[in-house]
């Protein structure tokens, strides 16, 4: 088994020193997972786990996977990650 584990620290609106960003991390994080769905159960059939959570002072990001194609997922699951940008849809489906 292979295992990645990742702390991502953020600044964005004072993170997390504000209860406002607590609420907007949690949110874009739900929005990110939401939009991993597809990604992540193909790489579920292979073995793979992804997990992204806010922490008290960053984003925690655990992979997991028996895979040999964990390397594939990781740089796909990391460009994602990069470039997520979440819709209005999707945001205001979450904030119910």
């Amino acid at each position: 088994m292979v295992g990645i584990r990742c702390k991502i620290i953020t600044k964005d609106l004072n993170y997390p020193k504000t209860e406002e960003s607590k609420v907007f991390a949690l949110m874009w994080i739900n929005s990110f997972v939401q939009s991993l769905n597809e990604f992540n159960f193909m790489a579920s059939e292979a073995g793979i786990t992804g997990q992204i959570a806010p922490k008290s002072d960053h984003i925690y990001v655990q992979i997991d996977g028996y895979s040999d194609k964990m390397d594939t997922y990781v740089t796909e699951y990391f460009k994602k990650l990069q470039s997520f940008e979440s819709d209005e849809t999707t945001f205001n489906s979450l904030k119910v």
